[in-house]
Parts: C-alpha cells; structure tokens; sequence
C-alpha cells in the first residue's frame, strides 16, 4: 500500500525504489543460492532502470544521480558474479559477509523510501559501510599473505575490489537520496 501512495505522491522516487528492491532480489538470489529466481535479473534490472531515466525530473539532478548510482551498483554485481562463479566464492566468509551488510544497507534505504520517511538513516548507512570497508581490507590482507593458491587470489581480490566499488555506489546512492529529501 506505501509504494503505491508513494507512486501517488513522487513517480520518481517511487521507480527510484523499484530499482531498489531489484537490487535487494538480486543480492537475496547471491546470498540464498538455492532460492528460485530469474536467470537475467541483470537485463530485467537495466530495462527498470531505463524506465527510471524517463521519469527524472530535470529540475532535481539528484534524482538522475540516484539511478545513476544504482546502475553502477548493479554493474559491480554482475561484475562480481562473473568472479564468483564458482561455489567456493559463494562459501567464502567475507564475500558473505559482505553481501549481507549490502542487503542489509539497502533493506535500510528501501524501508525509508516506502515509509516516506523525510529523514534519512544517515548514520546506519555510514556505520554499515564503514565496519564492510574494514572487512574488505581484512580479507584483502589475508588473501595477499596467502602463497598458496596465487591466481585464486587474484581472482578473490578482484572480488574484494569490486565490493568495495559497491560499498562506494551504496555511499554516493544515499548521498543523492539525502539531496532529494
């Protein structure tokens, strides 16, 4: 019932947090393997996100930085899905980690746009992205010492690289919500 009051009162924000919650189905499908789900949620997602553009409005550039920014998001998940597209990327600790901080970051951001919240979780999503940053460069650290297996490594740190690439989308997103509101 919210998002349709919120499609009432602001069609923008409201395509703005249909992406959202694309981008929410999508880490679900990484964090619950065994979970139905399309094959191409990326293709489903750049369509949204076209049909997002067409309703920007050009009087507030935020709105475009905002669907901007969760483009680039999805751009780093598929990126990382095509990194892990193994089963021991999806068993490995941090990259678990990690994507549920995502999840619950975005969770965050999509409750307050469909509650119409005015004030946003400003700290909530800097703590969130802070303590993921410093699991990132634990991991980094950790796969760096390691010897044994050097191209794993690298393919793990081009992981680790573009999570954080996600944590930098998820940043600037609430930053460009924050200028809407």
């Amino acid at each position: 019932m919210r998002l349709y009051i919120l499609k009432l009162k602001n069609k923008p924000l409201y395509s703005i947090a249909r992406l959202t919650r694309a981008i929410l189905l999508d880490l679900d499908r990484f964090l619950h393997p065994a979970k139905p789900g399309k094959k191409h949620a990326h293709y489903d997602f750049q369509h949204q996100a076209a049909l997002a553009r067409d309703h920007c409005t050009f009087d507030n550039p935020a709105y475009s930085r905002a669907v901007q920014q969760l483009e680039n998001f999805s751009a780093h998940l598929e990126r990382i899905r095509f990194d892990a597209h193994g089963r021991a990327a999806q068993g490995d600790e941090f990259i678990r980690y990690s994507f549920f901080l995502l999840h619950e970051a975005l969770e965050i951001i999509y409750r307050n746009l469909v509650a119409l919240r005015r004030r946003p979780p400003f700290p909530d999503i800097r703590v969130i992205s802070g303590h993921a940053r410093k699991n990132l460069q634990l991991a980094r650290r950790q796969a760096a010492m390691d010897d044994a297996d050097f191209i794993g490594n690298l393919k793990f740190d081009s992981i680790y690289v573009s999570l954080g690439k996600c944590f930098d989308c998820l940043e600037q997103y609430f930053d460009a919500l924050s200028a809407i509101r």
